[in-house]
């Protein structure tokens, strides 16, 4: 269990992917987004509002008791969504980090949404892991913790373009991935995505833009 995680911030970092010309194509993508949303009104650098459609929909996961859920689940108050792993050695739990730091900065709206982890290791991270993980100091309270099948998770991944691959052999395999974080509304439409190395203040702002 990871607990007391080290604050110092790691090295500027936009994403981990696989070098695939799948993740490549990701990368152009965001860009084209940034572009499509520059219009909006303020949002900080590095947060991408009002998107276009095909990012986010339908899932169907196991949140950390066991329990079969939908994207309907969430529907009913705004949510914050993240695709990583337990296992991550830094990019994860820093990035978990900074989103407590980021509601944290909202107020009381920020208490409002409901922060949610997508592991991207159903194979490590079961309901049990995610029960404690979850729970590890730093990160947003009430923080949500979803796994499934290996199918269950590459379609939720689908959903929202996450780029991610496994890479190694044995036992401490890592996982490459991209490393967004997705600002969903109280109807589950997604409104704004940033780069998990946004700063917090920036990123709760981020987050206020694209739910007024």
């Amino acid at each position: 269990m990871r607990k007391h995680l080290d604050m110092t911030p790691p090295r500027p970092y936009l994403m981990r992917m696989t070098r695939s010309a799948k993740s490549v194509g990701f990368g152009l993508a965001f860009v084209a987004l940034t572009a499509v949303a520059g219009c909006a009104p303020r949002p900080p650098v590095g947060c991408v509002i009002d998107l276009p459609g095909g990012i986010g929909g339908p899932f169907s996961l196991i949140d950390e008791s066991g329990k079969a859920v939908t994207q309907a689940d969430f529907l009913g108050r705004p949510a914050l969504l993240y695709f990583g792993f337990t296992f991550c050695p830094d990019v994860c739990p820093f990035s978990l980090q900074s989103a407590k730091l980021a509601l944290d900065s909202m107020g009381p709206k920020g208490r409002s949404v409901q922060p949610v982890l997508i592991s991207l290791d159903p194979e490590r991270d079961t309901p049990q892991v995610l029960a404690h993980y979850v729970l590890s100091d730093g990160f947003p309270t009430g923080l949500r913790g979803l796994t499934g099948t290996q199918k269950q998770v590459a379609e939720a991944a689908k959903t929202y373009k996450v780029g991610w691959g496994k890479t190694g052999a044995g036992p401490d395999y890592q996982i490459e991935h991209t490393s967004f974080f997705f600002v969903l509304d109280r109807k589950g439409h997604t409104r704004a995505l940033y780069s998990s190395d946004l700063d917090p203040e920036s990123a709760g702002a981020c987050m206020d833009a694209a739910l007024r």
